[in-house]
């Protein structure tokens, strides 16, 4: 059940890998961080739409959620860095034969 009037297409649920817990967490941005988790994607995933679901019943934590879910992203990001930083991404990135967007990218998104 969905608190009417509420698009669920706007809370993305991710499911990663932790290092640091060796399970699957899942979480649902902006509604929800890291919220459970699991030995697979499944359960994760299963765990998650019964949080999402409950959470999205209720409309006093509706009101909570800040209003990213309907604003439009342009694509870009602006990274401040030390010029000894930006050189050290600038040489980490032709390294491995990308361009250093294509790397952040890459490291940040994997």
């Amino acid at each position: 059940m969905t608190a009417p009037g509420v698009d669920t297409r706007h809370f993305d649920a991710l499911i990663e890998w932790s290092d640091e817990d060796s399970c699957f967490v899942g979480s649902a941005w902006p509604l929800v961080g890291q919220c459970c988790h699991g030995d697979t994607r499944a359960e994760v995933a299963l765990l998650l739409e019964a949080i999402i679901d409950d959470l999205l019943d209720d409309p006093d934590w509706l009101r909570l959620v800040p209003e990213v879910r309907t604003r439009n992203y342009s694509g870009r990001i602006t990274l401040r860095v030390s010029p000894e930083e930006h050189k050290l991404l600038a040489a980490k990135s032709a390294s491995r034969g990308l361009t250093i967007n294509s790397y952040v990218k890459e490291r940040v998104l994997g």
